[in-house]
């Protein structure tokens, strides 16, 4: 009677009488097979795509040696590999476990296969896995199978990229120690640092030890159990705080927000004179886009004045009924106010000095002479011939003044009159005319056109 297989690993089972005298050869055999099932071997890949792992033959021969190398159950597979190899397990009905080390050199992968390779296990370079096979064409990972665990303490360092990750679901890291934290390290231009650290005695405080960029436009960083601040990423702008929020400075009475789109205020509750200073280096400008608002002072939210232009005409312009304005001054060391505006009585100036117009003096005229009302108030002329005071356009009406004529060391130098210039009775003037005479001439601007002299003071020595 013919001898029949164990299914796996072809363990000769003698029958009964049969191979008389030869028992102990078939028994040796069997052990053979049984001694590999519990032991490790270190098999050599050649440098191709592919390889099989035989567990056993397919038609094993009575009373013959069958041991193979897939009958061992710890294998590393050596060799120097330029491609990925699939390892095929064969006879596609096996049904064993293996583990199985990569110890090939070249970076590359092996793939356990059985069969069509239905599912098949990749094991990376220096890496290992305990697989097994069901028999039907699958190869799995007893690992994934069963989410092995390892303690964290016992991984060692790899020498290789590493990935951490999964198809589905999260994944957590927890310090479970208390007051623990979260170490996040590298390897910075070979000098060793802490990039990033979570501290658990804090929350959870991050402290990073450089930069911290958002590297998508519209980014946007959530502060609050309920994000109800945020700062958002403008792309090409800047950044945006969101709705009236405030932007706080030492305390919540400091700060600056918009109250309403389009508004912005700067607000301080202090009561120092510089409770805000704006200070700069170069020049500082106010901007205001629409004519009448203009640049608003306030006391408590009362309107005081305010500055603003119509038709690019600048206007300074007091706000509260009937209250003047003053101008004031620091004359060494005291406070004067030598101009002040009565609002009261249609915005009288009272003058808190002297005030003393321009004075134009010139020498040598001769001829047609042109006074600048614009510029002057005052004139000082010299004739060195006779003089005609031509009609001027610069007078403004209500300006006054005088003229002070005074003759060259020839004398006898005569003063004529345009049209603008009136006289009393239109009689003209009588001026000295001596030598060095100096003669005083005044002049109030009556209307345009309109120059009224009056009496010359003749002869002032």
């Amino acid at each position: 009677m013919a001898s029949s297989y164990s299914t796996n690993f072809k363990i000769e089972k003698m029958a009964t009488g049969d191979q008389s005298g030869t028992w102990g050869t078939t028994t040796n055999h069997n052990f053979d097979i049984l001694d590999r099932i519990a032991a490790f071997k270190a098999v050599a890949l050649s440098d191709a795509a592919t390889a099989t792992l035989t567990v056993a033959a397919g038609s094993p021969s009575s009373g013959s040696s069958n041991v193979q190398d897939g009958m061992f159950r710890v294998i590393k597979f050596t060799g120097s590999l330029s491609q990925a190899c699939t390892i095929t397990i064969a006879p596609t009905t096996t049904t064993a476990y293996f583990i199985i080390e990569n110890g090939t050199s070249g970076s590359q992968n092996i793939i356990m296969a059985q069969g069509s390779a239905a599912q098949t296990v990749t094991i990376a370079p220096a890496k290992s896995d305990i697989i097994y096979c069901d028999g039907s064409d699958e190869v799995i990972s007893v690992g994934t199978k069963i989410g092995l665990s390892i303690a964290l303490d016992d991984i060692a360092t790899g020498d290789a990229a590493s990935t951490l990750a999964t198809s589905a679901g999260n994944i957590t890291v927890d310090a479970q120690g208390n007051d623990t934290d979260i170490i996040f390290k590298g390897t910075d231009n070979t000098a060793d640092i802490t990039m990033l650290t979570l501290d658990g005695s804090d929350a959870g405080t991050a402290t990073f030890n450089h930069d911290v960029k958002l590297g998508t436009d519209s980014s946007v960083l959530g502060f609050g159990a309920d994000n109800d601040t945020t700062l958002t990423h403008t792309d090409g702008t800047g950044l945006t705080l969101n709705g009236t929020n405030k932007l706080t400075f030492n305390d919540t009475g400091t700060y600056v927000h918009s109250n309403a789109d389009g508004d912005l205020d700067l607000v301080a509750d202090g009561t120092a004179v510089d409770s805000i200073n704006i200070e700069s280096a170069g020049g500082i400008t106010l901007d205001a886009g629409t004519a009448a608002s203009g640049i608003i002072y306030e006391d408590d939210g009362t309107e005081m004045a305010r500055l603003h232009n119509s038709s690019s005409d600048v206007i300074l312009e007091t706000k509260v009924s009937d209250k003047d304005l003053l101008i004031k001054g620091n004359d060494g060391g005291s406070t004067v106010t030598p101009a002040t505006f009565d609002m009261s009585a249609k915005g009288k100036l009272l003058m808190g000095a002297g005030a003393v117009g321009s004075t134009q003096t010139a020498g040598s005229q001769t001829g047609s002479v042109t006074l600048d009302f614009d510029t002057y108030s005052n004139f000082v002329l010299t004739a060195t011939g006779n003089v005609t005071l031509a009609n001027p356009t610069t007078e403004s009406v209500g300006q006054s003044g005088i003229i002070v004529f005074i003759q060259d060391g020839t004398g006898s130098r005569t003063l004529s009159l345009g049209t603008d210039y009136e006289t009393a009775g239109g009689a003209g003037l009588t001026i000295s005319t001596a030598a060095n005479a100096v003669d005083v001439i005044p002049y109030f601007v009556k209307a345009a056109d309109s120059i009224q002299l009056g009496a010359p003071q003749l002869a002032f020595a």
